[in-house]
């Protein structure tokens, strides 16, 4: 989450006047005077200066097409979908982590080939690649699931 803020001018029963996302230097207040360099908290026993935060979210965050197959098997290994071992495995001499090879085995033969390549040789991983999908599927992550997954595999 993130805070933002804006700047309310209130009499001092606390009714809103003006909002502004920043302070105005010379401010003109409703009486016809000018403060200069007023900051939040400031008050002339009329009026007085109120800062208001809220939290707003972050923006969504892109999903990347690309992450490496490090940041692939790390983040697998992160969510606890496979052991550190495994990931540790697979990177290293691409030996495929049980849930993928039960998952591969499900698969008809004419995907199998194409997906055991994939894994076990690939240096990368491409979101928008049908067998990516298909191969998540197989392991029971939804779209959203696997898009979640490459955003946090992107940070490692």
């Amino acid at each position: 989450m993130a805070t933002a803020s804006a700047y309310s001018l209130q009499d001092m029963a606390g009714n809103e006047l003006l909002r502004t996302g920043s302070i105005p230097n010379p401010m003109h207040l409703p009486n016809g005077d000018q403060v200069c360099g007023a900051s939040a908290g400031w008050n002339n026993g009329t009026y007085q200066l109120v800062e208001i935060s809220w939290d707003v979210p972050d923006p969504a965050q892109e999903v990347p097409d690309i992450i490496s197959d490090r940041q692939f098997f790390q983040a697998l290994a992160m969510s606890g979908t496979i052991t550190t071992d495994e990931a540790l495995a697979a990177v290293k001499t691409g030996t495929l982590p049980a849930k993928m090879q039960t998952a591969l085995d499900a698969m008809a033969p004419s995907d199998r080939f194409n997906a055991e390549m994939m894994l076990s040789g690939a240096t990368q991983f491409q979101r928008s690649n049908p067998m990516t999908n298909a191969m998540m599927q197989v392991m029971g992550w939804d779209a959203k699931s696997t898009d979640d997954l490459w955003r946090y595999a992107a940070t490692l």
